[in-house]
């Protein structure tokens, strides 16, 4: 029902809204630059993530990016309760009898639930002016807007209930914040630790002025080799979702090794398993974009082992845009900040290094993330 919104050709004229958003973002470092606090880029990539999803899916986006804190609270929460994951796949009726309790209920049970419940409430109520909209203006789906469109789809009316698109709403917009926010904070850590890496990717962004940036389409951006491979690494030790995420061959037989895996049984691995195989990404631990190069030949070669969005038919449909944040986000970012980026209490087996599988990434629990300075070059 909305895949269409999330292919190519649809990022790319989706182009004009994350260079907004981004350049609102790169408003903000001008002026941490100025009173010298350090930013805390977990929930600003958080901010930026999450205000590009919401912005896309209805008319009313969330606008964390002109919160004074980048509104930190959303995403730390939604970073606890993913450490629930593992006890609700194990018990998914937790879920049906938390769904069942009155909000205030619930709230009091749970407090942590009270965000989340805020979160859907907020979420049933966009779903609801969309179809208001629609009947009062008597009109068809409004162009870009990816709610508004799944109405016009050839689908069982079962499916487009306020209740059904509130839930999708909230997978798209969790799944668009958090996987991608994660991979950019991991890309400029490791970026901003190699001095080596930074020197050669500012040479190749050398190009691209600071001031005529958001005048480079994606398209250009797309060709940078280094760029890319850059990017590439990031998703490797970043893992994407490290969580295992189970497949079923429904009639036939699975053949692994010696061993024959019935029709009809989960299979499922951690992608971590996959990205650090020392067999396949040598020196594994190390982030080595140079792996990557050239991308026709070596890239190709070791892109098919890179799972972070999945393989074949059940491939994370927001990969196109998540693509398109990185390189936009990344290519902006250094070319207008590099040398004025500076780690501020930062530690990669603290505050990077993924200690939960928590369906996401995340780092030790007392961490703040990814922290920088601006500086002066």
């Amino acid at each position: 029902m909305f895949s269409n919104h999330f292919s190519v050709a649809a990022v790319h004229r989706l182009e004009p809204l994350l260079k907004e958003k981004i350049e609102i973002l790169f408003a903000r470092l001008e002026d941490a630059k100025k009173t010298g606090e350090p930013v805390p880029m977990w929930h600003a990539f958080s901010a930026l993530t999450a205000d590009i999803i919401t912005a896309y899916c209805f008319p009313e986006g969330w606008n964390h990016l002109s919160a004074a804190d980048f509104a930190p609270q959303l995403h730390d929460i939604v970073n606890r309760l993913n450490l629930r994951t593992h006890l609700i796949k194990q018990c998914p009726w937790l879920i049906k009898f938390m769904r069942m309790l009155p909000a205030n209920v619930a709230k009091k049970v749970q407090p942590e639930l009270a965000v989340l419940i805020d979160i859907q409430e907020g979420l049933v109520r966009q779903v609801r002016k969309v179809i208001e909209a629609r009947t009062i203006s008597k009109r068809t789906s409004v162009e870009g807007q990816v709610f508004d469109s799944m109405l016009d789809a050839e689908a069982p009316e079962s499916e487009k209930t306020v209740e059904r698109l509130a839930m999708e709403a909230q997978l798209l917009v969790f799944a668009g914040m958090l996987t991608t926010a994660h991979t950019l904070m991991t890309i400029v850590y490791h970026v901003l630790a190699n001095p080596e890496v930074l020197a050669r990717l500012m040479d190749e962004l050398s190009s691209i002025s600071p001031g005529s940036i958001g005048a480079v389409p994606l398209s250009a951006l797309e060709k940078l080799p280094y760029l890319t491979a850059v990017i590439y690494e990031g998703l490797r030790v970043g893992y994407g979702v490290p969580h295992r995420l189970q497949r079923v061959s429904p009639d036939t037989s699975l053949q692994y090794g010696e061993y024959t895996i019935p029709p009809g049984t989960p299979v499922s691995m951690s992608a971590m398993l996959q990205h650090e195989d020392a067999t396949v990404f040598l020196e594994p631990m190390k982030f080595r974009p140079q792996r990557w190069l050239p991308i026709e030949t070596e890239g190709q070669r070791l892109h098919r082992y890179l799972i972070s969005f999945s393989k074949g038919t059940r491939q994370c449909v927001g990969m196109n845009l998540a693509y398109g944040e990185l390189y936009l986000t990344l290519a902006g970012l250094f070319a207008k900040f590099g040398y004025n980026m500076e780690l501020w209490d930062t530690l990669w087996e603290r505050d990077i290094a993924t200690s939960f599988d928590a369906f996401s990434a995340i780092p030790e629990l007392n961490s703040k993330g990814l922290q920088i300075v601006m500086k002066d070059a």
